[in-house]
């Protein structure tokens, strides 16, 4: 009778072990073919994803953003939902979250997209990302002071933001002093950034002023970006800018300048006020045309 039943037992469990391997097996080989297909990044891809693991936020979400930015078949309403499913599943996903915030935005139901960017915060309240696009989202808005608020948190938690962030703010606002009060954080290598891409679109006078402001934060100038300027300002016939911000900057290079040949001056005393040598670095640059380069 005992081994009767013990050979029952064993029949028992060999069928309940085999009946986990093959759910387990089911269940993995289904995954993995959810996985295959989400990885070729194509619709039909991302659906198949979807249908294979309906319970997989991720998956959702991927077919959520194809659906919204499909050049060749955007379709908003079938990534909302498709976002809506996603939420459901993993509430606390940022992406999900801010995808769905610009859906919402681009179909003009602001106060649906204000609601999850406020809920996108919640979840993240540290996020570069999640604070840089509700900022840009208030700023579409014309809410300019809450907009440069976010800004500024973005940029403290993402330095590399700053010239974005100061170009963008100048769409809304003529006042530089106000951006660079409550936009941009007093950070050097923030107003480095700021001054590289003023120089670049040739807003020679705005660059002096927003150096005005980097002047006197603590911290070391990069000397590339700052032979940028300065050759900016001699090609421009500003010699005597030129040579105030150079003095300046040198003065928070990370290094001191080599000591000059001897014989050499930094700047002649002549009316057109043109340089006669330049410092190591600042002779090195070919953006500098001959005619401003003299032995």
């Amino acid at each position: 009778m005992i081994l009767k039943v013990a050979k029952r037992a064993k029949r028992v469990l060999f069928l309940v072990a085999l009946a986990v391997f093959v759910f387990l097996t089911y269940f993995s080989i289904r995954n993995a073919r959810a996985a295959n297909a989400a990885s070729l990044a194509t619709r039909s891809g991302y659906e198949e994803a979807v249908r294979l693991e309906p319970r997989n936020a991720r998956n959702w979400y991927l077919l959520g953003h194809f659906y919204q930015y499909d050049f060749d078949q955007p379709d908003s309403d079938a990534a909302l939902q498709a976002f809506l499913k996603s939420r459901s599943l993993d509430p606390l996903s940022a992406e999900t979250l801010l995808d769905l915030a610009t859906n919402y935005d681009e179909a003009g139901k602001t106060a649906e997209a204000r609601a999850a960017y406020l809920e996108a915060k919640r979840v993240y309240p540290l996020s570069a990302e999640v604070l840089w696009r509700y900022g840009n989202f208030l700023l579409r808005q014309n809410e300019i002071d809450p907009a440069f608020s976010e800004i500024h948190r973005a940029v403290e938690l993402d330095p590399k933001r700053a010239a974005e962030a100061f170009s963008r703010c100048r769409r809304v606002a003529a006042d530089s002093d106000q951006i660079l009060d409550k936009a941009i954080p007093p950070i050097l290598d923030s107003y480095q950034d700021i001054l590289l891409d003023l120089t670049n679109e040739g807003q020679l006078d705005l660059a002096l002023k927003v150096w005005s402001r980097a002047d006197a934060l603590p911290g070391t100038v990069r000397p590339q970006g700052a032979a940028v300027l300065a050759s900016a300002l001699v090609q421009n016939n500003r010699a005597e800018d030129a040579e105030l911000f150079w003095q300046q900057a040198t003065r928070k290079f990370p290094n001191p300048i080599p000591p000059d040949i001897p014989g050499s001056v930094l700047w002649d005393g002549s009316t057109t006020r043109r340089c006669k040598a330049f410092k190591s670095l600042w002779t090195s640059r070919k953006s500098i045309p001959a005619t401003n380069r003299s032995a």
